[in-house]
């Protein structure tokens, strides 16, 4: 067998060893931990708010929304209303065949990519599009919990209204696409013209 002398990094070499990487986490963790909280404040930050939405669910949305997606009807002449349609990414089957004022004045909504057939999203297609916001109306909040648990996307609900006798509740729904949006000056704009018009 062959001999191991101690000085050649034996027993007796160990706690030199230990010595030298104890120095060496003495001397790195500091800038480690700094470098883990500089990570940790960045991700606060990037979270983004919390929106209280139409059925008073409380959901965080980015800072900023780039993409999203209008679920169930009239959610896409919401949007329209907003002048918000440069932001949706899919299209519902059934949305992309319909004869509406919306779609002709935003006819680049027709080539959009489909997320399901007819009224039904699929939850799937609507995982991998991964938009920034689904926006939806006429949908339970169970609904709404549930689509949001498995796509991992915020999902807003939004009260429809109209111009009769539930036109405050319209106006309370483009006042919060609003704040969604950053266009609080649009909604005050098209709730002026309503009641000036209506």
């Amino acid at each position: 067998m062959p001999f191991i002398s101690e000085r050649s990094g034996g027993v007796a070499g160990r706690p030199r060893i230990h010595a030298i990487m104890h120095r060496m986490i003495r001397c790195f963790l500091p800038l480690f931990l700094s470098a883990l909280m500089s990570c940790g404040s960045h991700g606060q930050a990037s979270e983004g708010r919390i929106i209280t939405d139409s059925a008073g669910r409380r959901i965080t949305i980015p800072d900023t929304v780039r993409t999203v997606i209008a679920l169930k009807s009239g959610t896409m002449r919401l949007l329209s209303y907003m002048k918000v349609t440069d932001l949706v990414s899919h299209i519902e089957g059934s949305e992309q065949r319909r004869n509406v004022l919306y779609l002709f004045a935003n006819p680049h909504l027709r080539d959009l990519p489909v997320i399901g057939a007819g009224n039904n999203y699929d939850t799937e297609l609507l995982t991998v599009a991964a938009p920034d916001l689904i926006l939806a109306t006429f949908m339970s909040p169970a609904e709404a919990d549930r689509l949001q648990r498995l796509t991992r996307r915020p999902v807003m609900l939004l009260e429809y209204g109209d111009f009769g006798e539930r036109k405050e509740k319209l106006y309370e729904t483009l006042t919060l696409l609003g704040e969604v949006f950053h266009r609080k000056e649009r909604a005050d704009t098209l709730r002026k013209y309503i009641n000036t018009t209506l």
